[in-house]
């Protein structure tokens, strides 16, 4: 299923609106249902959005995302939107995960000199 968000955007509001519209359109009564995952496309740095002439993003999402982001980078992901689980069991499997040296500064690579 693939949804499109009515213009660029890297606001959680609208992504989590758009990510239940596509849920809305693939839903049936009656299945049991597993975790499910949703790819982004068309990525761009928020500097270069291109708007549509007649939508643009509620200006308002900017300042709220701001705050919501700035919560959770601090207290770990404890705000959430009515949309999402807020209980939550599962977690992404991390086993194959990258390191983040250009971000976390004790993911650093240390060397050490053995023949000293």
């Amino acid at each position: 299923m693939s949804v499109h968000t009515p213009c660029p955007t890297n606001s959680s509001i609208t992504l989590v609106k758009t990510a239940l519209t596509g849920l809305d359109m693939i839903y049936k009564e009656g299945y049991q249902y597993k975790k499910a995952g949703i790819i982004a496309m068309k990525l761009t740095p928020a500097t270069q959005k291109q708007f549509k002439l007649f939508s643009e993003e509620n200006p308002k999402h900017e300042q709220l995302m701001k705050v919501v982001d700035q919560l959770n980078f601090r207290e770990n992901g404890k705000v959430k939107f009515g949309g999402q689980d807020l209980g939550r069991t599962w977690k992404i499997k991390q086993e194959r995960l990258s390191n983040r040296f250009s971000t976390r500064f004790n993911e650093l690579i240390t060397v050490k000199n053995e023949s000293i």
